[in-house]
């Protein structure tokens, strides 16, 4: 992947079509809770899960951030739906996630909440998908 994934962001535009947000996602189930009790759920051919687990070493931005990402990589290879992960960028990580599609992008400083961990510099984060 190339190019930028951010772009400047027009909030009134947004709001205005919020009609148009709203029946493209009707039938979408958005969750926060752990990705192995989605997945036992909602798993079929027509699934799309989207994954952006919490940092590591957040320094307690979340409740939990160890995530056993071994697992995760076993449990994601067995689904019969789609995923796209989304997590920074690591030999580990590439590692761990090698049998799936992996894209590293570079996300630009001040993106989320992650400017002040992270010191304002670049970070690379990477895209894994089984599609």
């Amino acid at each position: 992947m190339t190019g930028k994934i951010y772009k400047e962001n027009n909030q009134g535009n947004k709001i205005s079509k919020i009609s148009d947000y709203i029946s493209k996602i009707k039938d979408t189930v958005i969750l926060s809770v752990d990705h192995k009790e989605v997945v036992n759920k909602y798993d079929s051919q027509k699934s799309f899960f989207f994954l952006d687990p919490p940092y590591e070493n957040s320094n307690k931005l979340y409740y939990e951030d160890s995530i056993d990402y071994e697992e995760m990589a076993f449990i994601l290879s067995n689904i019969d739906g789609n995923f796209l992960l989304t997590i920074i960028d690591s030999p580990s990580k590439k590692k761990i996630f090698k049998n799936f599609k992996i894209h590293k992008i570079r996300v630009p400083p001040g993106s989320g909440h992650t400017k002040a961990k992270i010191g304002g510099k670049f970070r690379y984060e990477l895209i894994i998908t089984n599609y």
